[in-house]
């Protein structure tokens, strides 16, 4: 079962999640599950290729899963992905965490849950972020103690990801613009979108609050990912609690593991993926 959930940020935006439920009535389940929230990266949304087949896994596993639009992240055409490029220039790193830590807070406050639903809920919360989303899950994960799991998969390490050239030009220019050659669109991202993500930096960088997690955290990386390097994942392995983390590299796994959008079928990579990520769960 799927429903929709929606609700306003802090930022007055329109936050969109989707709910899946296992198939078995809450009325009949005798074992209360956790709840694992999915969180996408960059220029990608909820129902983005793998994201709505990952929830599916994740149910018949037995748990409770959701996934995030973050509201910036708007669609005019989702089959297509084409971005509402306005809207998507004003993002921020710091909104998106915003608006995950808000779904966490309507979540353990019982604003999302129907009382039905809350029967089968044991009040945890794994996180699984991809790409971008990893490392927005690593910083929730560092300041919510309901998130008692954590898998980042082809994460990266630091938010300032650019250049020094690229980052004076940005200053000078007031904006940054590049062409997606599958889109056809020409994205734009204003100043305030790297303001904001050097002041991660310190203790509130993404290291900092790996080398503070005390929960169990699984690190996944296709070995030939050319989008983020393999090296991420060592980087975040090596600041991590050894005794907590574990890394796993995926034989010939790229950055979506060959899955485009629109979604057509699975394959062994995306599938040995998720059952990592399941296993992982289960132990």
């Amino acid at each position: 079962m799927k429903r929709e959930y929606r609700f306003t940020n802090l930022q007055n935006e329109i936050t969109c999640c989707d709910l899946y439920f296992p198939q078995k009535a809450a009325s009949q389940s005798t074992n209360k599950v956790p709840l694992v929230l999915l969180i996408h990266g960059f220029r990608a949304f909820k129902d983005w290729g793998f994201f709505p087949y990952f929830s599916q896994k994740l149910t018949e596993a037995g748990y409770i899963s959701s996934s995030i639009d973050f509201s910036l992240n708007t669609l005019l055409d989702r089959q297509k992905s084409l971005f509402d490029m306005e809207r998507f220039a004003r993002n921020t790193v710091s909104q998106e965490i915003s608006e995950i830590n808000t779904f966490i807070q309507h979540i353990i406050s019982g604003k999302v849950l129907t009382a039905e639903e809350s029967n089968t809920w044991n009040g945890d919360i794994y996180l699984v972020g991809h790409s971008l989303g990893g490392a927005l899950a690593i910083i929730v994960a560092d300041s919510n103690t309901s998130v008692k799991k954590l898998v980042t998969i082809n994460s990266i390490f630091d938010f300032d990801i650019y250049t020094e050239k690229q980052k004076k030009k940005w200053f000078e220019l007031g904006l940054k613009e590049f062409y997606d050659n599958s889109t056809q669109q020409l994205f734009r991202l204003n100043l305030e979108f790297l303001t904001d993500r050097l002041t991660y930096v310190g203790e509130k960088s993404v290291a900092a609050a790996v080398s503070r997690l005390e929960i169990p955290y699984l690190i996944i990386h296709g070995d030939i990912d050319a989008t983020v390097s393999p090296k991420a994942a060592n980087i975040l392995y090596e600041a991590s609690n050894k005794s907590l983390s574990r890394l796993e590299f995926i034989k010939h796994g790229n950055h979506t593991f060959g899955i485009k959008h629109p979604f057509e079928k699975s394959n062994h990579i995306l599938d040995t993926t998720i059952d990592l990520t399941i296993n992982f769960f289960n132990s």
